[in-house]
């Protein structure tokens, strides 16, 4: 950098001190001194500000567009951190290792009437099913994780919720054979929490194909006979039970997973 121009660095700074040394700069690295509209109006000749970190909201960005001053961060630098330390903190929860080592250490163990000690329940991870809201890159690399670690993958977890419907459709359901892949669904709740739509919308979410591959229509007639209507032509013949148009026309949600993914089509787990 010093080959570029003129460079000057300072360790930390207190709120109150950051306009004096930056007077003259053009350019300004920091990471999470906070640079207010009060600062950047006396900064007469900055024209970038450069944030060592993935946040960026220690600049009043507003005012730094009405100057014209570019804002940058650096948005990838702690993916796999981020996501190691998810797994730190779900080991925690699950084994309560700093917990357990307090005790050890309070003579705890050794006061035990049995050679094994534990203070509270424990969780094994095998077979549960880990969840991830946001499939970002933090998210991807926090999923990969998880499939090393054991939770189930998504093809075992369709395998024996939707596995009997895909091989018997006269195994009824109150959704009308309707499934949503945990990925999509994770898509439409970011979708909601980043829309703008004022108060409160309820929303039916649900994969566009049936969970048994069948003529929806025929499916009706076979199990409900007239007991239910349907009310609107479908999109395909092997259609969901739900209508999920709202999310698609409010939220702009477009689901592009299915059970076909995961199984077969004997309802089986696909080997990969």
């Amino acid at each position: 950098m010093r080959e570029l121009g003129d460079v000057t660095g300072f360790r930390r700074n207190a709120p109150a001190e950051v306009t004096a040394p930056a007077r003259g700069a053009s350019i300004l690295l920091s990471k999470t001194t906070p640079l207010t509209a009060a600062h950047l109006a006396v900064l007469e000749d900055l024209r970038y500000v450069g944030i060592l970190a993935t946040g960026y909201n220690v600049v009043d960005v507003i005012a730094a567009r009405a100057r014209e001053i570019v804002v940058t961060n650096v948005p990838v630098y702690g993916t796999q951190s981020v996501a190691q330390h998810v797994f730190a903190l779900l080991l925690e929860l699950t084994q309560r290792v700093g917990q357990h080592s307090q005790a050890v250490r309070e003579g705890r163990w050794r006061q035990s009437s049995d050679w094994c000690f534990w203070d509270g329940g424990l969780v094994e991870l095998a077979g549960l099913t880990l969840g991830v809201i946001g499939m970002g890159r933090i998210g991807n690399a926090v999923a990969q994780l998880g499939e090393a670690v054991g939770p189930a993958a998504i093809q075992e977890v369709l395998d024996k919720n939707l596995g009997p419907q895909v091989r018997d459709p006269s195994v009824l359901s109150p959704n009308l054979w309707s499934y949503i892949d945990a990925y999509d669904l994770a898509d439409a709740i970011r979708l909601a929490a980043e829309s703008d739509l004022p108060g409160h919308e309820v929303f039916y979410i649900a994969s566009p194909d049936n969970s048994c591959g069948r003529d929806f229509a025929e499916l009706l007639r076979t199990y409900y006979g007239e007991q239910i209507e349907l009310r609107l032509p479908l999109a395909r013949p092997d259609a969901s039970g739900i209508s999920s148009e709202k999310a698609k026309r409010l939220l702009g949600w477009k689901p592009t997973r299915s059970w076909r993914d995961y199984l077969d089509e004997n309802g089986r787990s696909i080997t990969r």
